[in-house]
């Protein structure tokens, strides 16, 4: 392999980690907002946790166990582009999608996943 094949491997190689950890810095933010002890989550909401690697190869970054529609997935992205992927090639999922971006503020960051999660819970539960 020449000089310039294996430099520009590694430079898409060390944006791959890049994009990895800025994924994982997104889903932490999103589990730490919903453990605040200082806020109040819906009544329906039970917990927020980050799914096991197994379930992260699934698509799944995001659990919400709720009090009666079961578990809610979700996929965090950064962009509308990695969300269009993400449903283009999975597009018989039940895994939500958010959008949480660098700048979101945390309310921001809690009006998007309860507002997917929410309507997940209502198709779950029959009522769309």
């Amino acid at each position: 392999m020449s000089a310039k094949k294996k430099s520009t491997k590694r430079v898409f190689y060390l944006l791959g980690l890049i994009a990895k950890n800025r994924g994982h810095r997104k889903e932490n933010r999103v589990v730490e907002e919903f453990n605040r002890k200082d806020m109040s989550n819906p009544s329906w909401l039970k917990r927020v946790s980050k799914a096991s690697p197994e379930m992260d190869k699934r698509g799944i970054d995001i659990i919400i166990e709720t009090t009666d529609a079961g578990d809610i997935f979700l996929q965090i992205k950064s962009s509308k582009t990695g969300r269009d992927k993400f449903i283009r090639t999975h597009p018989d999922s039940n895994i939500g999608v958010v959008i949480i971006r660098d700048e979101d503020s945390d309310d921001i960051i809690r009006s998007k996943i309860v507002s997917e999660a929410g309507h997940l819970r209502s198709r779950y539960l029959g009522k769309i």
